[in-house]
This record gives structure tokens, C-alpha cells and sequence, in this order.
């Protein structure tokens, strides 16, 4: 009767082990998966940035130009991104260089994970002085581009 009992226990005790292995197994596939995954993904990185009049619905530019007529009201910066995630950031400070004023700070971070792209745009009542401007793109709290544009000039 005991032989009979420590069968069945060293039995049980495999099985049980069995299971356990197969379980880590299958956890450790998921995750060698989700690395797989996002090194095939790559990086979050910026592809482009430019200034442009006008965007498109998906928010990819629409002429772009860096010398922008008098009488303009609306500028818009297009930023291309690649692999971005919800803790990634992109901000722009926008500034018109003849005064050094800065005229407006806009910021970014995507709802969900993806590639695609992103527009800032800067309105005014009536139209934009005539000079220099720059706009300032951080990526993560880091300077990535500064564009300098113009209007009327």
C-alpha cells in the first residue's frame, strides 16, 4: 500500500513538473516573441520634419516651402515618424527671431503605437509680420531640428 501511494505520488510530482516546464516554456516563447518583435520594428525615430502650408488628412505635407507670402495666417510643420510609441514625445517652440519672442509651444505624444505622422500648426487673427522665424522640434526632450523659415521676404 505505501509502494502503491509512492507511485502514484512520484507520478503526480511528474505530471505537476511536466506542466510547470511546459508553462515557463510558453511564457518564455511570448516573450522571446515580443523581443523578436521589436527588434524587427526597429527604433522610434523621426523621418522628416518640414515647414509647409497646408497638410493632407493623414497630416503629411501639402506644399512645402521655407519662405511663406505676406499676408500669411497659418503655418504648419510636418513631422514623419517611424516605430513611435505612447512614451515617446515630440514638442515645438515656435519663435519669431526679429523680436526673439517666442510666439507658441505645442507638444505631442501618440495614443497608441505606430508610424505615420504628426502636424503642428501656428495660427494668428490676421497675419504673420514680416521677417525670420524658427521652429524648434524636440524628439524626447532632445533638440532634434531647428527649421528657420520666412514671410514675406
Amino acid at each position: 500500500m505505501v509502494k502503491r501511494n509512492l507511485s502514484i505520488f512520484f507520478v503526480s510530482m511528474l505530471v505537476l513538473l511536466s506542466l510547470v516546464f511546459i508553462v515557463s516554456c510558453a511564457v518564455s516563447e511570448i516573450k522571446l516573441d515580443q523581443v523578436k518583435e521589436a527588434l524587427v520594428k526597429g527604433e522610434p525615430e523621426v523621418i522628416s520634419v518640414v515647414t509647409c502650408k497646408n497638410v493632407d488628412s493623414n497630416h503629411a505635407p501639402i506644399d512645402i516651402t521655407d519662405s511663406f507670402p505676406a499676408g500669411t495666417n497659418s503655418i504648419y510643420i510636418s513631422v514623419q515618424f517611424k516605430n513611435f510609441t505612447i512614451s515617446d514625445h515630440l514638442s515645438v517652440i515656435w519663435t519669431y527671431l526679429d523680436t526673439k519672442k517666442e510666439l507658441s509651444a505645442q507638444s505631442f505624444t501618440p495614443s497608441l503605437d505606430g508610424s505615420g505622422y504628426h502636424s503642428f500648426n501656428i495660427k494668428i487673427a490676421s497675419e504673420f509680420p514680416i521677417g525670420k522665424y524658427s521652429a524648434e522640434l524636440k524628439f524626447n526632450g532632445e533638440v532634434y531640428k531647428t527649421l528657420e523659415f520666412t514671410v514675406g521676404q
